[in-house]
């Protein structure tokens, strides 16, 4: 192979393995023959501030998605992968190595890493940007916003209203049944989901429950304006409304900034706002509602956990409502 260089190194967290990072390891073996690639240690992403970091998938998990690229694209075996403990890692330590690779957002960290590289006597590394990668909306692609539910691996965003919009009647047999597991009980459930990012509730009789079993969700979608409630949403019967998607993501950012238990009164109906909760809740959220009987089985209550296929399949499933 005739490269440019014999060694770089490049380096992040890797977390949901999205295509900026897969433009990143491609420009890292497109100038080098061998590249060192670190990864955040879980040790260091609970020691740094960042959004939902107890739902940042494991090391070992982050080590396999890049593994799975590096064979994909037919580079593994050029690799050398080590954990990062510190913002330096190992290329402050390897004097072989002749350049860092970065993205526009990170090169002040490469620019660190030289700094100390010179304080231990060493040589300068070059400083190479990768191509800037956007999503959809043209923003810069990242881990972030996917944990947050707002975008998808490659960018594209989850839809969000920008009208009122009425059930077709060709969906309205197809969601009667559940769209999760299915649970008998509310303590089941409780004991089975443990590591969520927030509990959603939908519905007053589910909500009640709940409270009777001290569980009170982190959100909770009402019809009964009786009860206390923090946010107003109006929601006719059969439609999912641009101002019931204006007021979820408005309560959503609340909660995750103020870890306040929050309550959505929604003046009409609030069947339909599983949608919306999956469309804008972050990943690893749990979205519960009441199911009714359906020919033999029992009512009972329906477990969603919001990931990027759900997300995907209610984005499809709105996307067929009528204008």
């Amino acid at each position: 192979m005739n490269k440019k260089y014999s060694l770089v190194a490049t380096g992040g967290t890797f977390d949901r393995f999205h295509r900026g990072h897969e433009a990143l390891l491609t420009k890292a073996f497109e100038v080098s023959n061998r590249v060192i690639i670190g990864i955040t240690s879980d040790e260091m992403v609970k020691r740094e501030k960042r959004v939902l970091k107890d739902h940042v998938l494991p090391y070992n998990k982050r080590v396999v998605d890049v593994k799975k690229f590096l064979k994909l694209q037919g580079w593994l075996g050029r690799e050398v992968i080590a954990p990062l403990n510190n913002v330096y890692g190992p290329t402050v330590l390897e004097n072989p190595v002749e350049a860092i690779v970065c993205t526009r957002e990170t090169r002040f960290g490469a620019t660190a890493i030289n700094r100390a590289r010179v304080e231990k006597g060493l040589q300068k590394a070059d400083i190479i940007e990768s191509k800037f990668i956007v999503s959809q909306d043209k923003r810069h692609i990242s881990s972030t916003r996917i944990r947050l539910g707002e975008e998808d691996r490659q960018g594209f965003l989850f839809k969000v209203a920008a009208n009122d919009k009425k059930l077709p009647q060709k969906l309205r047999d197809s969601l009667h049944f559940p769209i999760g597991d299915f649970y008998t009980n509310l303590e089941s459930i409780l004991s089975k989901y443990s590591h969520t990012t927030m509990i959603i509730s939908v519905g007053d009789f589910l909500y009640q429950s709940m409270l009777k079993a001290y569980n009170k969700p982190n959100l909770a979608f009402i019809d009964n304006k009786n009860d206390h409630f923090d946010y107003q949403a109006k929601n006719p019967a059969g439609r999912v409304t641009k101002n019931l998607f204006t007021v979820t993501k408005k309560a959503i950012k609340d909660y995750l900034s103020n870890k306040k238990n929050l309550v959505i009164y929604v003046n009409g109906e609030e069947d339909l706002t599983v949608l919306p909760a999956i469309l804008l809740s972050p990943l690893d959220s749990l979205i519960l509602y009441g199911q009714p009987a359906i020919d033999s089985q029992k009512s009972g209550i329906v477990a969603v956990v919001v990931s990027e296929e759900k997300k995907k399949w209610a984005s499809d499933i709105y996307n067929q409502f009528d204008i």
